[in-house]
């Protein structure tokens, strides 16, 4: 299996930066669906609720108790996927490395053959022109695609699904 280490790195350095232990945390009041008030602990840092407080227990100490705070975790994934975004920009050229690399492995030829194969050398698009390339439909499973993760293409209908690419 290939491996796509430069996504993975700095996809893992993201997920370590936004991990959140939870650890300031408050009683808010929390109006759930139906109208009725619930007391949760949520983190002020992340949002992150817990399961609901019995009101005697939230209650305790006598204090004012704030409302439920829904901007917290609003924030936070804004500010997690501004990362994320970020990151992509930053570290495009070596993906695009990394997967021209990857396209010229023997791997990578075994299963484009595959593709071939299942589709009986015809473009599974216009279903007229001999197939020429093999077409990612996700890249989700990148380095160990399956079949339906894929299908052969001729050329000009894999310019028309990616538009004309610049050398």
């Amino acid at each position: 299996m290939v491996e796509f280490s430069v996504k993975k790195r700095a996809y893992a350095e993201i997920e370590a930066r936004f991990a959140c232990p939870h650890v300031a945390r408050e009683v808010r009041l929390r109006i759930i669906k139906d109208g009725r008030p619930a007391y949760v602990s949520q983190c002020i840092r992340c949002g992150h609720t817990s399961n609901p407080i019995k009101a005697s227990v939230a209650e305790q100490g006598g204090r004012d108790i704030p409302e439920y705070d829904y901007h917290i975790e609003q924030r936070w994934r804004a500010a997690k996927s501004l990362a994320y975004d970020a990151v992509r920009k930053a570290i495009k050229p070596q993906l695009k490395a990394e997967y021209e690399a990857y396209l010229r492995t023997p791997e990578w030829r075994a299963v484009r053959d595959l593709v071939f194969e299942r589709c009986g050398g015809v473009c599974e698009i216009c279903e007229d022109s001999p197939a020429e390339e093999a077409h990612h439909l996700t890249y989700e499973r990148i380095g160990r695609e399956e079949l339906s993760d894929l299908m052969g293409v001729c050329k000009p209908c894999h310019t028309l699904i990616h538009g004309p690419r610049s050398a």
